[in-house]
């Protein structure tokens, strides 16, 4: 008689354990379920898609006709938070290049002022290359920095203040090449109130200013005197001409000796931030770290081989018009 009473309390104890447990689960379900928020957004043919985590933009690869399901719920029991790879790309799709206007570029370029350059300006009679519009005056001044000296290797790098650097290299206290150049241009083109920044492609110095009339960057280099076409004549930007090399013509009085590798050289890409190099010089092995470089291709690769650099896969932000303007 014993022996069936504990039996049949065993019995009963295991089976409140168990209707515990089940009221337990079924509790925490519902808990789950009334903290769970979900959307479905099906997809169109042609277009892209991707989220925005505190305003940088991460896109989503779909197919066609595919739906994507958007799911917000707790973490469980056991599970621990996933942080985000630091690493951001905004955004990596092609499509997603329709979205540059409501994306804002996450850097910020630094340039000197004409009240800044006033000296420089004056003191080489910069205002003889103002002209009626500003492609011309842009000409005009890349035409005089070339004329300035002649292009020769490097002994004592001189100063990036255009004025004390044309002093030392007339003194003949310095030398100059592509990099020098670009100096003397871009502190021109900013002295006459054209908005202009160095720009690095592989082995080379070159620069962009930005012509208000046409609402656009314009590459421009100095050490050949030169700018660069489509086959229709429209002027290019440095994007430009390493998406489509083949197609560009190098316009130039120059001689180039080898005209492909000059536009396979814009492979590689780096823009300048900081450009006010006349009132606030960089130190010379300081200069990557003021440089966003473009990975549209092998990213992870790029990654490895430089972990400070700043990066972004979204050439199209470093393409609105200057700060300001």
């Amino acid at each position: 008689m014993i022996r069936k009473k504990v039996v049949f309390l065993t019995i009963a104890v295991v089976l409140a354990v168990f209707l515990v447990w089940v009221v337990y689960q079924a509790r925490k379900e519902i808990a789950n379920n009334s903290s769970q928020r979900r959307s479905v957004f099906y997809t169109d043919p042609g277009k892209s898609y991707s989220v925005v985590i505190d305003g940088e933009r991460f896109s989503i690869p779909v197919s066609e006709h595919e739906k994507i399901i958007v799911s917000v719920e707790p973490l469980g029991d056991d599970e621990k938070p996933k942080p985000i790879d630091p690493h951001i790309r905004i955004p990596d799709a092609p499509l997603d290049a329709k979205m540059s206007a409501v994306q804002q570029s996450r850097f910020y370029f630094r340039y000197d002022s004409p009240e800044d350059l006033r000296e420089f300006r004056l003191a080489e009679n910069l205002d003889k290359l103002h002209a009626d519009d500003d492609w011309t005056t842009a000409r005009n001044v890349m035409h005089w920095a070339r004329n300035q000296f002649e292009h020769s290797p490097l002994e004592t790098y001189p100063p990036q203040n255009a004025l004390a650097m044309l002093r030392e290299i007339r003194a003949g206290r310095a030398t100059g090449f592509c990099a020098q150049y670009c100096y003397l241009t871009v502190q021109a083109l900013q002295a006459l109130g054209c908005p202009a920044r160095y720009v690095s492609i592989q082995g080379h110095e070159v620069c962009e200013v930005w012509l208000s009339s046409r609402q656009k960057w314009i590459l421009l280099d100095p050490d050949h005197d030169a700018f660069f076409t489509d086959p229709k004549g429209q002027l290019l930007c440095a994007l430009d001409i390493s998406r489509c090399p083949e197609a560009v013509q190098v316009v130039t009085d120059h001689s180039i000796s080898d005209r492909m590798d000059l536009l396979r050289r814009f492979r590689h890409l780096a823009y300048w931030l900081r450009n006010d190099l006349y009132t606030k010089a960089i130190n010379f092995y300081d200069l990557p770290k003021y440089k966003v470089y473009i990975a549209e291709t092998g990213f992870s690769e790029f990654i490895s081989e430089n972990p400070c650099a700043l990066i972004t896969t979204y050439p199209e932000e470093l393409y609105e018009p200057p700060n300001g303007l």
